[in-house]
């Protein structure tokens, strides 16, 4: 069975919804890249080419939204 492919945004959403419930569950040290795009159904290159790093999703995920919040 062939999975439908999906939009930019959609792919980006699911790896920040990912990577801030690891990061909260688990922190950012014991969090895996790996993981994260496992979560979001993305293969783990996939992460860093919308990322480039695991700290740039952390601020993206985590950072970002906390900062619009304050």
């Amino acid at each position: 069975m062939q999975r439908e492919r999906r939009s930019t945004r959609e792919v980006r959403s699911a790896l920040l919804a990912a990577a801030a419930e690891r990061f909260a569950k688990h922190g950012v040290a014991r969090t895996t890249t790996k993981e994260i795009a496992e979560a979001a159904g993305v293969a783990e290159t996939a992460l860093f080419r919308h990322f480039g790093s695991k700290t740039e999703l952390f601020r993206e995920a985590v950072v970002a939204p906390f900062a619009r919040f304050a």
